[in-house]
């Protein structure tokens, strides 16, 4: 008897998990996409400096009203985004970012010294999975191309 009670209990928390893990497989297939974020740079990059990106989803205001200072002051704030590591020495890397779909996305570069413009760049509502390809200049973004992955 005792085995039974434990297959039965067993039976019974598989059963009660199963809503929870249909739900864990709805929100990651039907609501979520995948967004791989390569940054291409070179040596003169930030000036040879290491440096961080910030890629974090906010509303086109707030990537609007955003200042270099603002980003890099609310930098460690707890779930402000997700921080990205630099170096002008490694001539690639690549990060990948899991968003809810229909979700913008807005990407700061932290320079040293970046320009009035080019050190910030915002990724419409993204549909389905995406590559971003970012060649960074000396203190700005240089260009910036758009794969579909799916």
């Amino acid at each position: 008897m005792p085995g039974r009670l434990k297959l039965i209990a067993l039976a019974a928390t598989i059963l009660t998990l199963m809503p929870i893990l249909n739900s864990c497989t709805l929100f990651s297939s039907a609501n979520a996409v995948n967004l791989t974020l390569d940054f291409i740079q070179t040596q003169s990059t930030n000036n040879g400096k290491v440096f961080y990106v910030v890629a974090r989803t906010d509303s086109n205001e707030e990537f609007t009203r955003a200042t270099s200072e603002s980003v890099y002051n609310s930098f460690f704030e707890e779930n402000f985004g997700t921080n990205i590591f630099l170096n002008p020495m490694t001539p690639k890397t690549v990060t990948h970012l899991t968003i809810k779909r229909n979700q913008a996305v807005s990407i700061y570069f932290l320079f040293t010294s970046a320009n009035s413009s080019g050190w910030k760049y915002r990724i419409s509502p993204v549909q389905n999975d995406t590559q971003y390809n970012f060649v960074l200049g000396q203190n700005c973004i240089n260009k910036v191309t758009a794969v579909p992955t799916s």
